[in-house]
Parts: structure tokens; C-alpha cells; sequence
């Protein structure tokens, strides 16, 4: 920005500093440079503020937002800048981000070696909340994509993590599975199958897997879910109306209490959605 005197304003709303912080004077000397590409890199990378958006950046060099596009081009296509939504950090700074994400995941697969990740909106709200933008969702994407991290059923882990059963958990696994796979259609109740501590890690481990876990302290078999799915797809295939919960409730010979959360983890699977007081098949 020049004055009516012909000077030149490096920054409108300076903070007062040391004369011998080279750091803002490298960054002075930027600025008066005139270079706006390197403006913004070292604004991301030196002001302490690591992420911008595309109106910010423009109000930093003074630009109208349609001239500054062509900047940020050319500085994602040089790998100088990664743009997440209408957010961008230098390659620097997302590099770091999604480092301390994949340590953030080891260091849980550490505590509790039975789970097969971290759930996703949980990672979500620590991220948004650690780079004070709303990009979590957007970052997990992006990093499954450049295989970092897998997402399975909504959890995230590092891509490397297994779960691996001592002989008793594999015992105790079968076991589990045995007393499930009885034929009927309805949930069983954890309490139902051993000591909690021990049998609900499995149960959460292999949930979409060997078991569906329902929440509230009941599961069923994957196999039985299976049937479950099935008898739903069949019925709604003459019944477009869609299935309520005493139409479930007598398709399955169970109750209100269990048509509720079965239908629910139908929805959340996508199997069928909800549509007012029932439920109709998903596509």
C-alpha cells in the first residue's frame, strides 16, 4: 500500500518488535521486495499463523481475490502450498500436521491395542480444535487417499496397525461367536456373553467384521446381521411404504426396544435410510 507521500505501508496493523528480530526483518525485507508469492509463504510460515484463507491472503498483499487465484496456482502447482478447502498451508505445515495426526493415532493404538482405531468424529474435533479451522474431515480424507491412514467403519488408524489376539482372545473369540450364532434375530446383551472387560473390546475390535455391535450393551453376530439384512431387503422389496418398528419388530419376532437399534445401525450402514416414522431401503 503507497501514501499520499509516496512510502510504502509493509503492513497496515504492525506490532511493535525488537529492532534485532531477524526474523521480521527478513520478513520486511519481503514485503518491500514486492514479491507476493513469497509474501505469502513467509506470512505462513513466519507470523505464527499457519493456515489462511484465500480472503486473508488477499487482504495481506492487498489484491483483489480474482488476482490473487493465479499465485496460489502456480504456488500449489510448485508443492510450495496445500489447499484444504478454502484453507492453505504451507507443504511445511500440513507435512507437520499430519505427523502429529499419525503419532496421536500410535500412541492410542498403543493404549488400547484392541481397537481398530480411532473414531472418526473424535479425531475430527481434536483436529479442528489443534489448527482452530474446521478442515479435520477434509485432512483425514486427504491422508487415506495418500494411503497414511485407513478408515474402516469410521475408524482411523496409522495404515500399518493389525490387531493381533493372544491365543485366550482368539479362544474367547470363537467362543463368542458360538453362543451368538444361535439362529434367532435378536441382540444379546454383553452381560450375557462373559466379563464385560473383556468381551466388549472384541466385540467394539471386530464390530463390521465377525460382530455388530449395537451399543447400549447388545451386539449380534455378523452372520445374523446378515439375515437381518436380507429379511429387511426382502420385506421392503413388496412393501415400498418402507419398515416401521412394529413391522420389524414382527418381521423378527423381537421387540420395540431392539427394532430401534437394529434399524438404527441399518441407517448408519446404509443399508436402508429414514424417511418420517420408517425406514426404506438406501438407493
Amino acid at each position: 500500500m503507497v501514501t499520499v507521500a509516496g512510502g510504502t505501508i509493509l503492513s497496515a496493523n504492525a506490532k511493535h518488535h525488537s529492532r534485532n528480530n531477524q526474523s521480521i526483518i527478513n520478513t520486511l525485507r519481503i514485503r518491500a521486495g514486492g514479491d507476493e508469492k513469497a509474501i505469502i509463504v513467509d506470512y505462513l510460515q513466519n507470523s505464527g499463523k499457519t493456515v489462511a484463507t484465500t480472503r486473508e491472503l488477499a487482504s495481506l498483499i492487498d489484491v483483489d481475490t480474482k488476482e490473487l487465484q493465479k499465485d496460489l496456482q502456480q504456488l500449489l502447482d510448485a508443492h510450495q502450498l496445500v489447499a484444504i478447502d478454502d484453507y492453505y498451508f504451507t507443504s511445511n505445515n500440513i507435512d507437520n500436521v499430519m505427523q502429529q495426526v499419525v503419532r496421536s493415532l500410535a500412541d492410542a493404538q498403543e493404549k488400547h491395542p484392541l481397537r481398530r482405531g480411532v473414531p472418526r468424529p473424535e479425531l475430527i474435533s481434536r483436529l479442528n480444535k489443534a489448527l482452530q479451522v474446521p478442515v479435520g474431515a477434509s485432512l483425514i480424507k486427504m491422508m487415506k487417499d495418500q494411503e497414511q491412514v485407513k478408515l474402516v467403519n469410521d475408524l482411523v488408524a496409522t495404515k500399518e496397525f493389525k490387531v493381533v489376539l493372544t491365543p485366550q482372545q482368539e479362544k474367547l473369540k470363537a467362543e463368542l461367536l458360538k453362543k451368538l450364532n444361535t439362529g434367532d434375530l435378536i441382540p444379546v446383551s454383553v452381560e450375557q456373553l462373559g466379563e464385560q472387560s473383556q468381551v466388549l473390546p472384541l466385540l467394539e475390535s471386530f464390530d463390521g467384521e465377525d460382530f455388530v455391535y449395537l451399543g447400549d450393551g447388545y451386539c449380534l453376530s455378523w452372520k445374523t446381521y446378515q439375515e437381518i439384512i436380507q429379511k429387511v431387503r426382502n420385506y421392503l422389496a413388496s412393501h415400498s411404504a418402507g419398515i416401521g418398528l412394529s413391522e420389524y419388530r414382527d418381521l423378527t419376532e423381537s421387540s420395540r426396544k431392539y427394532a430401534i437399534m437394529v434399524l438404527e445401525r441399518l441407517d448408519k450402514d446404509g443399508v436402508t435410510k429414514r424417511m418420517n416414522r420408517v425406514h426404506i431401503l438406501n438407493g
